[in-house]
C-alpha cells in the first residue's frame, strides 16, 4: 500500500525518527500487551543496529503504530509490532508491515521470520 493509499485511509507510513519519536512509540508499545514492552533507550539503541528497518504509522501528527525489523545477510525478522488500541481494525497494522517488507524486498532479502 502507498503513501496514497494510507493516506486515504487517515493515516501515513513515515521512517522512525529515533530520537524524536520514542518517547510517543514507547507509550505505545507499553500499551500493547500483545508487544515486546521497549523503554525509549531500547528503542534508541535498537534503530542504531545494523541492518535495522523501523517506520511509524501516524494521524494528524500523532504516532499512532511502530514496526521495528532487522535484516542479517539474506534472511530478515520483525521485532516488534504494535497499534494504539483506539486505532486498531483500520489498516495500520497491516500497512506497516507492507511497508517493512518492501524496505527488505529493496535489500534484497529472501525470508522474513
Amino acid at each position: 500500500m502507498g503513501s496514497e493509499g494510507t493516506a486515504r485511509l487517515g493515516f501515513v507510513i513515515r521512517e522512525f525518527d529515533a530520537v524524536a519519536d520514542a518517547p510517543e512509540v514507547a507509550a505505545i508499545l507499553w500499551e500493547a500487551r500483545e508487544a515486546a514492552s521497549w523503554s525509549e533507550e531500547a528503542l534508541r539503541e535498537t534503530a542504531l543496529l545494523p541492518g535495522v528497518a523501523a517506520f511509524v504509522s501516524a494521524r494528524g501528527g500523532a504516532i499512532t503504530g511502530i514496526v521495528v525489523g532487522r535484516q542479517v545477510l539474506d534472511e530478515a525478522e520483525i521485532l516488534n509490532l504494535a497499534v494504539r488500541q483506539r486505532e486498531r481494525r483500520q489498516g495500520e497494522g497491516r500497512a506497516l508491515v507492507q511497508r517493512v517488507l518492501q524496505q527488505f524486498v529493496e535489500r534484497q532479502v529472501s525470508r522474513v521470520f
